[in-house]
């Protein structure tokens, strides 16, 4: 039973890690693997106080992720439209990169959010200047917050590897 808890786990947790470039919250998907497999091992491979703690990090992570975009954002001059703007345009634009196989929508959620940003920024009467630099602002906060997430995520990957070896 737990070599199969761990590769529902392993698969569960690969899936967290993908989704999160798009903006969906991945690590809540690697933290909810972890549960079932506590419950699969009788809490034997992960413990509820290590499901806890991954729950935990996974809402810090997500509050990082947040605050990155919205401080590079903002200091880039986006406003709150523009990060609205972004957010959808990372959906979209992995949507939209689906057919490019493997990084496409990984690529597509990076220029999607640029995108979403600088056309909210368009729309509301702004320059092409600060269009640009709102939209490269928000870009900037998505990647860092994609990659302080991804390194939570695989943190807890290989927590439970460990602990089951």
């Amino acid at each position: 039973m737990d070599i199969l808890a761990i590769v529902i786990f392993l698969v569960l947790s690969l899936v967290g890690l993908l989704v999160i470039p798009v903006g969906i919250p991945g690590t809540f998907i690697i933290v909810s693997a972890s549960g079932l497999t506590g419950l699969m091992t009788g809490w034997d491979v992960v413990s509820i106080s290590l499901f806890f703690i991954f729950l935990g990090l996974a809402i810090l992570g997500e509050l990082g992720d947040y605050l990155f975009s919205v401080a590079s954002g903002k200091k880039y001059g986006a406003n709150k439209y523009s990060l609205i703007g972004s957010f959808i345009g990372a959906i979209v634009g992995s949507i939209l990169g689906l057919p490019l196989p493997v990084i496409g929508n990984l690529v597509g959620a990076f220029l999607g959010a640029f995108a979403g940003a600088f056309i909210m920024e368009f729309i509301l009467g702004n320059d092409l200047l600060q269009a640009t630099r709102s939209g490269v602002g928000v870009l900037f906060g998505k990647i860092f917050g994609s990659i302080v997430k991804v390194a939570i995520g695989m943190g807890m990957i290989v927590k439970v590897i460990v602990d089951f070896i």
